[in-house]
């Protein structure tokens, strides 16, 4: 469990100079403002997540938990940003990793360069940044990016995805030891091409 802790942490940390410091949908660069951390916005009413999905905390859009995976987010404590965790049993773990994908809210990411700049200053050993082809969520700006890091003491690959829209932002992640990167399934990009924005962000009547 620590490997997921490590994983929320690292996020939230790294988060808040990544942004334009603009709106959620603004995706102009404005890298003379100052890095701020995620404006809270209000908890919306959500329906009841359907039977292997998990709304997010804030009521505003819910995803399909991989098969064989459960939601992790009673096990995280003192990470307000956090909207979902999801992961594999600790039965199914690949040695000491606990393979998971965590969801923060966030600030928009202005461009593509601003990020790779950010990351570089946050994570030791930083290297390989490409801009991945991003998965289609409708109403939605995605950057998809991933890149190379040691800050744990050993290489790993992580996966970074930026999803705004009607007003919000989030940050999904899944961090791979290279050691098992060969044995691992991206995970997040099956995750974020079931995300569905919920009836109270977008104004409609659930069906």
């Amino acid at each position: 469990m620590k490997r997921l802790v490590a994983t929320i942490i690292v996020v939230a940390a790294c988060l808040a100079g990544c942004s334009g410091g603009k709106g959620a949908d603004d995706a102009s660069p404005s890298g003379t403002q100052s890095p701020k951390s995620p404006t809270p916005l209000p908890t919306l009413s959500a329906p009841a997540a359907p039977q292997g999905t998990v709304n997010s905390r804030d009521g505003a859009f819910n995803v399909t938990i991989p098969q064989g995976w459960y939601s992790l987010i009673d096990l995280i404590q003192g990470q307000p940003q956090l909207q979902v965790a999801v992961g594999e049993g600790e039965s199914e773990a690949n040695g000491e990793f606990l393979e998971n994908v965590v969801i923060d809210a966030s600030q928009s990411i202005s461009t593509p360069e601003v990020l790779e700049t950010t990351l570089k200053e946050a994570y030791p050993g930083f290297a390989e940044f490409k801009v991945l082809d991003p998965p289609n969520i409708p109403d939605a700006n995605v950057l998809f990016v991933s890149f190379k890091e040691s800050s744990h003491g050993e290489p790993f690959r992580h996966y970074l995805c930026f999803v705004s829209g009607w007003g919000r932002a989030y940050a999904v992640k899944q961090d791979i030891p290279i050691s098992i990167e060969e044995d691992t399934r991206i995970r997040l990009e099956e995750l974020v091409k079931t995300w569905t924005w919920l009836p109270g962000v977008t104004g409609q009547e659930a069906a």
